[in-house]
C-alpha cells in the first residue's frame, strides 16, 4: 500500500489560506477599480496597425495618441512583424463616430511616423448594446456551467460531494479572477474561455478523487471517513501530478512562444491548473470532511439530566 499522506491535518489552514487569497483578489478588484476590460466587454473602437521596421514601439504609439485620452496599445503576433492593437473605449471617444475616431488615430500616427510607415490592417467598433449583451451572455454561461456541474455531481454522488465540487470550481474561478484583477491582464472573451477551461479541468480532477473515495468506502466501510479521504487522495496523487505536469508543459510552451491574448490565455491556464489541483484536495475533499464532522457533532446530543424527585 502506498504511503498515506495526512492531508486532513491541513484542511483548516488551507481554508484560511484560500479565504486570504480570495480576499486579496477582491481587494485588487476594488483598488484597481474593476477589471481591465477588453473591447469585447467595453464599447469602443479597436484598430490593428502595422508599423515599418524603423518606426517606434508601444510607448511611442501611446504617447502619440495621448490627446485621445486613455488609449490601450498592445503588441500582438511576432514582435518582428511590428503589429499593434489600439483600443479606445466609448467613454474616451467624446461622442465621435467610428469614422472620425479611426481617421484621427490614423492621421496622428502618420504625422508621427510617416504616412508610408503606418498601415491599418483592421478596424472594428463594438457598440454599447452588443457589449452589454456579451457581458450578460458570459454571466449566464458561467451560471449554467455551475448548475450543470452541481446537477451531475448530485446524481453521481451524494449532495455533500456535489456542494464540495461546486465550491472547488467557484474557488478556482475566484482565484483566476483575482489574478486577472491584480495583473491587469485584459479581461475579454479569451479570459472567459480560460476560466471555463479551468473549471472543466478542475471538475475532472475532482470527480477522479471522488470516485476513489467512493470505491475505498466500499472496500473499507469500517474505517473512519478521515482515513478514507487521506488514503484516496494519496492513491490518486501520482496520477494528478503526472497529468498536471504534462498539461502544464504544453501550456508553458504556449506562454513562452506566443504573444498577445494567447499568452494571457496560457498564463491564466497555468495559474488555474495549480489552483485546480489545490482546490480538489483542500476545498472539495475538505468540505466533505467538514460536512461529515458537522453531521457527527449534531448527531451526538447531550443527554437530559434526570429529574430529581423528593
Amino acid at each position: 500500500m502506498k504511503r498515506i499522506i495526512p492531508f486532513s491535518k491541513y484542511f483548516l489552514p488551507a481554508a484560511v489560506f484560500s479565504s486570504a487569497l480570495i480576499a486579496a483578489g477582491i481587494a485588487g478588484y476594488a483598488i484597481h477599480g474593476g477589471f481591465n476590460l477588453g473591447i469585447d466587454f467595453q464599447a469602443g473602437l479597436i484598430q490593428e496597425i502595422r508599423l515599418a521596421s524603423d518606426s517606434g514601439g508601444t510607448e511611442d504609439i501611446r504617447a502619440t495618441l495621448s490627446s485621445l485620452g486613455t488609449v490601450s496599445v498592445q503588441n500582438i503576433g511576432d514582435p518582428e512583424e511590428r503589429r499593434f492593437m489600439i483600443r479606445v473605449s466609448e467613454a474616451e471617444s467624446d461622442g465621435r463616430s467610428e469614422e472620425v475616431l479611426g481617421s484621427g488615430i490614423q492621421e496622428a500616427l502618420q504625422a508621427r511616423f510617416g504616412a508610408d510607415n503606418v498601415t491599418v490592417t483592421q478596424s472594428d467598433y463594438v457598440g454599447s448594446r452588443f457589449s452589454k449583451q456579451l457581458t450578460d451572455q458570459a454571466g449566464i454561461l458561467m451560471g449554467l456551467t455551475v448548475l450543470l456541474i452541481l446537477t451531475y455531481a448530485s446524481i453521481r454522488f451524494r449532495p455533500r460531494f456535489a456542494v464540495g465540487a461546486v465550491l472547488a470550481i467557484a474557488h478556482d474561478a475566484l482565484i483566476i479572477v483575482g489574478f486577472v484583477a491584480w495583473s491587469r491582464m485584459e479581461f475579454n472573451t479569451t479570459t472567459i474561455a480560460a476560466i471555463l477551461t479551468i473549471l472543466g479541468y478542475s471538475i475532472n480532477d475532482t470527480i477522479v478523487v471522488f470516485d476513489r473515495i467512493r470505491e475505498t468506502r466500499r472496500l473499507a466501510p469500517e474505517e473512519p471517513l478521515v482515513y478514507i479521504l487521506d488514503r484516496s487522495v494519496s492513491e490518486t496523487l501520482g496520477r494528478t501530478i503526472i497529468t498536471t505536469a504534462t498539461t502544464m508543459a504544453a501550456v508553458l510552451s504556449l506562454f513562452i512562444f506566443t504573444t498577445g491574448s494567447m499568452r494571457d490565455f496560457a498564463l491564466a491556464l497555468l495559474v488555474g491548473m495549480i489552483s485546480g489541483v489545490y482546490s480538489t484536495i483542500f476545498v472539495a475533499v475538505g468540505f466533505v470532511n467538514f460536512w461529515d464532522t458537522l453531521k457527527a457533532k449534531k448527531a451526538v446530543k447531550p443527554a437530559r439530566p434526570a429529574l430529581q424527585t423528593k
